[in-house]
């Protein structure tokens, strides 16, 4: 019994063993040596195996950002120098790799660089791969940046689901190299109806508003404008207004408003526009432009007007779902547009068209405003400089106005209570840039820091010019800031001039990235910066 138990165990040990050869020595040789590739080519390493298993090998690459080994097949990703190295029961064979540029050429295309549909449409795109003008059978993966706007389907169909633009991609990756293409998608809702103005006059006499048949053209509108003449003593309950925009309470049921406007004087102090509350005021019509971009007043070419001119017939457009809180009619809050001179005036308006965000662009092509999302600041948008002492600058054309704590104990919260939020921006969206840029003023240097965010991790600069991070020392180039053309980085920060704050995107968070600044003060004096951009260099 005790030597069958021991058979037993023996045996058990035995064919526990790996088993490398059941006919005798292993032997393994490699006829590669030495090897010249180019970038993004393969190559399968010759070699015979004998007493084992080809997956036995194990394979391995001395730097594999230069080229890679599977199985024996090699791939070649960047200019330099590698060495393939294959090992299987002890006996070890290298091949040197030598990497150079690849001169073949290789493209990803689509269909369609956009499309354009309405919601609730579709359309097939295609992806087509070439090496050296010959299409090659390669599989590709379609994304969607905002798939709640545009889908995508395995086989390239968009489907439009809701009004807004998003981009599809294509990727594929062959012999090691990704390739991506873009679509610009934009997905529309068209519809416009006629609106008729109305006119109100409670409390004030010597108001009114009047249909002309003739001298049109004269004042600068079309002959086929239905225009009136508004004449009004003055006074916010003597007004023209566009009721029935909104439907269920605040919802807009149109997008934009539009109605053209010629004032035949410079109004006076208190001259109002509003939308449900939402008060513009055009006094002294220094700038034409608005907060948020609510109420746009353009030019005959189209463009966006910054200033007074009594000869110009402009065009107003209004954004309908930037609403404010509603005015009190009657007992009820109402959501309507309203318009309304504070002194004696006479103006001439045009009836109104109620339509569609695509309708208005499609139809009218005006000059579109930079639009930011609002976080804790003022949107302000100006053409004649800005209100410190200094030059109209050109980089300021538009701006927001940024303010901090205000008070010392609140330093700590206030990077995050004051902020200002530049939006999320998926990865499919700023891959192709590395850098943000912002054009910053300070009306006060007395400031703990500015702290700005791009995805990773912040980065701050205390007036001062010293440069840290949230996490750590920060790597050269992580913010750059220039005063002109001139780079200025850890020179004091002065008041009232113009600096360009260059911060490296970083990418540890591809599909969640932030943007963002705030500026830690005990002060409440306003910090001026543009519209930020994104860039490469």
């Amino acid at each position: 019994m005790k030597t069958k138990k021991l058979l037993t165990v023996l045996l058990a040990l035995v064919l526990s063993l790996p088993v490398l050869s059941s006919c005798g020595e292993v032997k393994f040789t490699m006829s590669d040596a030495d090897l010249q590739m180019a970038m993004y080519e393969e190559h399968d390493l010759s070699f015979k195996l004998k007493g084992a298993d080809k997956s036995d090998i194990k394979w391995s690459s001395s730097d594999p950002k230069t080229a890679t080994v599977r199985n024996g097949k090699i791939t070649a990703l960047a200019v330099g120098n590698a060495v393939i190295t294959g090992e299987i029961a002890g006996i070890k064979k290298e091949c040197a790799v030598l990497v150079s540029r690849n001169r073949v050429g290789r493209a990803l295309s689509v269909s369609d660089s956009s499309v354009k549909l309405e919601a609730g449409g579709s359309k097939t795109v295609t992806a087509t791969f070439k090496e050296n003008s010959e299409v090659k059978d390669v599989p590709v993966v379609w994304e969607s940046s905002r798939p709640e706007i545009a889908s995508v389907s395995d086989e390239g169909v968009i489907t439009a689901k809701a009004r807004g633009t998003a981009v599809v991609s294509a990727y594929t990756r062959y012999k090691g190299q990704r390739f991506t293409r873009d679509i610009a998608v934009r997905v529309t809702v068209t519809e416009n109806s006629d609106a008729a103005l109305g006119f109100e006059d409670e409390n004030h006499t010597g108001s009114e508003l009047t249909l002309i048949e003739s001298g049109k053209t004269e004042l600068g509108f079309s002959e086929s404008d239905k225009v009136y003449r508004y004449q009004t003593a003055g006074g916010f309950d003597s007004r023209v207004f566009v009721a029935h925009a909104y439907e269920n309470g605040n919802e807009a049921k149109f997008d934009r408003l539009l109605f053209k406007l010629k004032f035949t004087e410079q109004p006076s102090e208190g001259t109002s526009l509003w939308l449900a509350g939402y008060k513009k005021a055009v006094k002294g019509m220094h700038n034409l432009v608005t907060q948020d971009s609510c109420f746009i007043f353009y030019d005959a070419n189209g463009k966006i007007a910054k200033s007074f001119d009594e000869s110009v017939v402009y065009t107003v457009a209004i954004n309908l779902n930037k609403a404010g809180d509603g005015v009190i009619k009657d007992g009820q809050k109402a959501f309507e547009y309203g318009f309304a001179f504070n002194g004696t005036t006479t103006a001439y308006l045009s009836d109104a068209i109620l339509c569609s965000e695509d309708y208005f662009i499609d139809n009218f092509g005006f000059e579109q405003p930079e639009e930011l999302p609002a976080l804790n600041c003022v949107y302000a948008e100006t053409g004649t400089g800005l209100n410190v002492g200094t030059e109209p600058l050109d980089e300021f054309d538009k701006y927001w106005v940024a303010y901090s704590s205000g008070t010392a104990e609140a330093w700590d919260n206030c990077i995050w209570n004051n902020r200002v939020a530049i939006g999320g921006i998926a990865f499919s969206q700023y891959r192709n840039y590395q850098y943000m840029r912002l054009d910053i003023m300070f009306t006060d240097v007395n400031i703990r820091h500015v702290v700005i965010w791009t995805g990773g991790y912040s980065v701050r600069y205390e007036p001062s010019g010293v440069v840290s991070s949230s996490e750590g020392t920060p790597e050269m180039g992580d913010l750059n800031v220039y005063l002109g053309d001139e780079e200025v980085t850890g020179t004091p920060l002065e008041p009232n001039k113009a600096y360009t704050f260059r911060v490296r995107i970083q990418r540890d968070n591809l599909e969640n990235v932030a943007f963002g600044f705030s500026v830690n003060s005990a002060t409440k004096n306003p910090v001026y910066f543009a519209a930020p951009a994104f860039t490469d260099y």
